[in-house]
């Protein structure tokens, strides 16, 4: 029993309260909220051979700094990417929008199963366009 008259030091104390905090910190690291609705999209940009792609998805979740849905495209972590979300109707005093979004790729999730969509998680750059709903697309 040779640890039986050792103290503690402070640096001890110190690693075993960051050990208890690490999953709190983990789970509050996002500092704005995360809304998890389905939003119609279009997303347009460059793929990492030079070719550009064009493909309607689903954005599951949308906060004011980023996104995440799944593509079949093959984009890659730091593809710039645009991102058009069909506004509904109701949120909007009954009008029809479109908010264009310009973004960065910066994590990818391997699909669950073979044939399925990768996800794509997007972190927004500051500049976004509000347009009307010309049917045109």
């Amino acid at each position: 029993m040779a640890n039986k008259g050792r103290k503690k030091t402070k640096t001890a104390k110190a690693n075993k309260a960051g050990k208890r905090g690490r999953g709190r910190r983990a789970a509050e690291r996002r500092r704005e909220w995360r809304f998890t609705l389905p939003l119609p999209a279009r997303v347009e940009g460059t793929l990492p051979w030079g070719s550009s792609f064009q493909e309607e998805a689903t954005v599951e979740n949308i906060s004011s700094r980023g996104a995440f849905f799944c593509l079949d495209s093959g984009v890659s972590v730091g593809s710039k990417i645009n991102i058009i979300i069909d506004i509904p109707e109701g949120a909007v005093e009954g009008r029809k929008l479109k908010l264009r979004l310009g973004g960065i790729t910066v994590r990818l999730e391997e699909a669950a199963r073979k044939g399925k969509r990768h996800g794509v998680a997007v972190r927004f750059q500051k500049d976004f366009k509000l347009m009307p709903f010309d049917g045109s697309d």
